[in-house]
């Protein structure tokens, strides 16, 4: 059962049984492409990637949907890649969506352009090894609410989310200037996976180090973001498919 559902009634269930259709769609559409490759004889040859772009909180810690939260539910996704020569197994390190692409292009065999943020998994898939190198993994977040104000888009004044993962720890800083709330969590997932204790007045100098940590890296490699008065225009074709998708009221 999922923490928190049998608190949020007939409404939440129902939104989780479609969540859960249409994964079973997607599964469905899935295999049948991977049958035409395999009746081409083709699959053999071809490399299969299946991720997630986000995952989806059902009433874990309070919420429902994505895009609210750096919850463990919203940012851990599956990765599950089939290449030839690769050793099947699991492997429970840790990785970041930005190692996809450089890892589908070493697979290609074609030379990573410059300027990727990730990594390719390659290596350390191909020895079969099963925990990946240690380090810190990223991600970024601006709320639903600040990113369709575009006022206070413009305004560059915050952050917003940023979370950093190294080793069992997880931190939490937001930052959005004063138009929400702020502060910093942190998280031992090692002893507590669900994030349901916030420990960062217990080690208060592993969260200014994680902080600094994590505003480094945004500062280094998210700094590519409109500034001043720009912001950027969402044509309506591309706001009419955000809507149809649910990602706007």
């Amino acid at each position: 059962s999922i923490p928190g559902m049998e608190k949020g009634g007939r409404g939440a269930r129902r939104r989780f049984a479609r969540y859960a259709r249409d994964g079973r769609v997607a599964d469905h559409f899935f295999g049948e492409i991977l049958s035409a490759l395999r009746d081409r004889g083709r699959l053999e040859r071809t490399v299969v990637a299946v991720v997630a772009d986000h995952g989806e909180e059902f009433l874990d810690h309070g919420e429902m949907g994505h895009g609210v939260s750096m919850w463990t539910e919203t940012l851990r996704v599956p990765f599950v890649l089939r290449a030839p020569g690769l050793v099947p197994g699991v492997h429970r390190g840790r990785v970041s969506l930005l190692d996809v692409v450089p890892t589908l292009v070493d697979l290609a065999g074609i030379e990573a352009p410059t300027g990727f943020e990730g990594r390719s998994l390659v290596g350390e898939l191909e020895d079969g090894g099963t925990r990946f190198s240690s380090r810190p993994v990223f991600a970024h977040l601006f709320t639903q609410p600040v990113r369709l104000d575009r006022d206070l888009m413009a305004e560059r004044t915050f952050t917003g989310d940023l979370a950093v993962l190294q080793d069992q720890w997880k931190l939490v800083v937001r930052d959005y200037g004063g138009h929400a709330d702020g502060g910093a969590s942190l998280f031992d997932l090692r002893n507590d996976p669900g994030e349901r204790h916030d420990v960062a007045n217990l080690h208060p100098e592993r969260v200014a180090e994680m902080i600094e940590l994590a505003r480094a890296w945004y500062r280094t490699v998210r700094s590519d973001r409109p500034v001043g008065d720009e912001v950027l225009e969402i044509q309506p074709e591309a706001l009419e498919q955000l809507r149809a998708l649910g990602y706007l009221d």
